[in-house]
């Protein structure tokens, strides 16, 4: 292969014989590959952009296949899991998500598998068994073997929705405390309030004077 000047040529050799089986010459084919070599470069380029964005994205991202499997993750979704690529690749995402949020998940790959586009929110589990709010926006994707997968972006809401949680449970209680009238009332408020943010399995109440 030449380069010259920007251009590229395949050469290809091929001895010619004389009558007597002597090589008397040699046949060169030189074939114009310039096209085929900048195509080849601006899709390595391509994919290495890709590439690039896919790690540096503050959001996470997962490639999977249509039942589920993890085919790739970045960066930012591992720290997201507390997994490393490694342990999250081959893993199936159901084991990301608790118990009551299996039959969602079913549903969500259903709509993906049939060509549908989705927005929505799911509870996952970290791989230490915290919980975490994620909101996922998730497409069919055709993956490079020609089988139908799906990419899946990731943004960790928890703290900010529970952000929010808070802010409306402290505007909800101020208003039941402004118009209360014994402190019996006043206590079931605050006990009602605290139920919300902790969301307790029992609790009890004493109130007193």
């Amino acid at each position: 292969e030449d380069t010259r000047a920007g251009l590229h040529f395949l050469n290809i050799a091929s001895p010619v014989l004389d009558p007597a089986g002597n090589v008397s010459s040699v046949a060169v084919l030189a074939l114009d590959i310039t096209e085929r070599k900048r195509a080849e470069w601006a899709l390595a380029s391509q994919e290495a952009l890709y590439r690039t964005l896919f790690e540096l994205s503050p959001d996470g991202i997962l490639l999977e296949d249509t039942n589920g499997n993890i085919l790739d993750a970045n960066q930012a979704l591992c720290r997201s899991f507390g997994y490393s690529r490694g342990e999250l690749v081959g893993r199936n995402v159901r084991s990301l998500v608790p118990p009551e949020g299996q039959g969602e998940v079913e549903a969500h790959l259903a709509k993906l598998r049939a060509g549908q586009k989705l927005e929505h929110e799911l509870w996952n589990l970290r791989k230490n068994g915290e919980r975490c709010l994620m909101r996922l926006n998730e497409k069919p994707l055709a993956l490079p073997d020609g089988r139908q997968g799906i990419l899946a972006v990731a943004r960790d809401i928890t703290q900010s929705k529970r952000g929010e949680l808070i802010r409306a449970v402290f505007l909800s209680l101020g208003t039941k405390l402004s118009v209360v009238r014994t402190p019996v009332e006043a206590a079931k408020a605050v006990y009602a309030s605290a139920d919300q943010l902790w969301q307790w399995d029992a609790a009890s109440l004493h109130v007193y004077s």
